[in-house]
């Protein structure tokens, strides 16, 4: 991703944790900007309670201090993945024993590999970017300490993430409860595993949210430029919207690899799932359990929908996010193109709009996938060629 290249972009654009040798000043400064106030920490509750259960926590909030991870917590992750690759490999075992063919064996080892790398790939970026987790927070309580957005909307944003988790989890409770264990009748290590997935789709649904609240902090600041709820003399405005591409440079660092994954996984095992399901059709009329196969194909399908629609959720947030710098930089364009300005006031607009060009850039993933609404299109229509292909293969093979 492109810096700005003047001095005052890229003095506000410094990291926010120094670096080195600090003085007892910077440690205060320092445990400062890490305070959240309670509106925040309510907001952030309930992503950091599930990943906190789900073993793997990205930080720590205890008393209004945010915190990055340490040695204990690491250590809590690992043993969260020895548990959970010991509930996968456990379940291959059983599976293993009974008569399944050479493709049903096939997804379920893809299957382990796949949550192993899933999972390694979670813990090795909250490693790597413990502080950078801290820092996104810091820079959410920084632009409501600037923005102020009103209690109401952060209460709002707080139950609507209760929500979003709450419909997830009845996903999952519906798939797994109902269709795996009372239905398929599944074993404990094999219903066990498939909510062990539940702490992966946590970090992309952690994602989608974090980015619709940057969004709504900078719908915000356009409508106060708009409004001109402001004092052009002074330079918050500016440093906000500095924040806001900063804190959208470090959201891209956390995620882009975890999405990316995802996006890829989805594919994938979609298209195993489909093929998986292909034989099970063939195989209906010679076992005459047509109802329980049938629950089977709905399970598989229910699974992959539920990937998609949280892989679509983050698609449309990144379009959403797209649309609103667009429009911050053309109200600044507005703004700026009236007789009646004041110097101080033009300046700022100018300084938005050379900042947008030179600083931001859309989300891309390993520089193989640009995060946004023409994704999901895209997927849809790859998706259908090979699920094509994989039709006209069982047609042919059974004439």
């Amino acid at each position: 991703m492109l810096t700005p290249r003047s001095d005052l972009c890229n003095e506000k654009l410094s990291p926010s944790f120094p670096s080195g040798k600090t003085t007892a000043a910077d440690k205060d400064d320092t445990e400062a900007r890490c305070q959240v106030d309670s509106s925040l920490e309510r907001l952030l509750l309930p992503f950091n309670l599930v990943q906190h259960v789900s073993f793997i926590p990205m930080y720590s909030i205890r008393r209004g201090l945010v915190s990055p991870d340490g040695p204990l917590a690491y250590l809590y992750s690992l043993l969260g993945f020895c548990l959970f690759t010991s509930v996968s490999v456990y379940r291959n075992a059983i599976m293993h024993g009974t008569r399944l063919s050479s493709l049903h064996l096939f997804t379920l080892y893809s299957d382990l590999v796949s949550f192993v790398i899933n999972y390694s790939l979670s813990l090795i970026c909250n490693v790597v970017n413990s502080k950078s987790n801290v820092e996104f927070v810091c820079r959410l309580q920084r632009l409501q300490t600037v923005l102020r957005r009103n209690q109401r909307e952060q209460e709002q944003f707080a139950r609507s993430n209760w929500a979003h988790l709450a419909v997830v989890t009845a996903l999952y409770l519906a798939v797994v409860g109902l269709l795996n264990v009372v239905v398929l009748k599944q074993s404990l290590p094999d219903t066990l595993y498939l909510l062990l997935l539940f702490c992966i789709d946590v970090n992309v649904l952690y994602a989608t949210r974090m980015l619709a609240l940057l969004r709504c902090y900078l719908q915000l600041w356009t409508r106060k430029i708009n409004e001109k709820a402001f004092n052009p003399v002074h330079h918050n405005m500016f440093t906000a919207y500095l924040d806001i591409l900063q804190e959208y440079e470090v959201y891209t660092t956390l995620f882009k690899k975890i999405i990316t994954y995802y996006v890829l996984e989805t594919f994938l095992h979609g298209l195993l799932y489909v093929q998986v399901a292909i034989q099970i059709c063939k195989s209906i009329r010679r076992s005459g359990r047509f109802s329980e196969q049938l629950m089977m194909i709905v399970s598989i399908f229910t699974w992959t929908i539920k990937n998609m629609i949280i892989m679509t959720l983050h698609n449309v947030e990144c379009e959403k996010f797209y649309l609103a710098v667009e429009q911050a930089v053309a109200a600044c364009q507005t703004q700026r193109a009236s007789t009646t300005r004041c110097r101080e006031e033009k300046r700022l607009y100018k300084n938005v709009c050379r900042v947008s060009r030179a600083a931001f850039s859309r989300e891309r993933g390993w520089g193989l996938l640009a995060a946004g609404a023409a994704l999901t299109l895209r997927f849809m229509d790859l998706a259908t060629t090979y699920v094509t292909v994989l039709l006209q293969f069982a047609f042919v093979s059974r004439t």
